[in-house]
């Protein structure tokens, strides 16, 4: 059981439902894959750089103040 729909696309790959390529429904959410078809390979994320963020200034107009008890 698969546990969700997937779908063939135009050139017959398997793809995950919501993938705007999907064509033809292969299998329920309650099916089997069937025989010949394998689970769709995951998409590759967009490569994410890792670029460290600078911390934004602080707002000196802002005068802080101390709480007395």
């Amino acid at each position: 059981m698969t546990g969700r729909r997937l779908w063939l696309d135009a050139a017959g790959n398997v793809v995950e439902d919501g993938d705007p390529s999907a064509a033809t429904l292969l299998c329920g959410e309650a099916d089997e894959i069937p025989a010949g078809y394998s689970a769709p390979k995951p998409k590759q994320a967009d490569k994410v750089e890792d670029k460290a963020v600078a911390a934004p200034e602080a707002d000196k107009s802002v005068k802080r103040t101390t709480r007395k008890s």
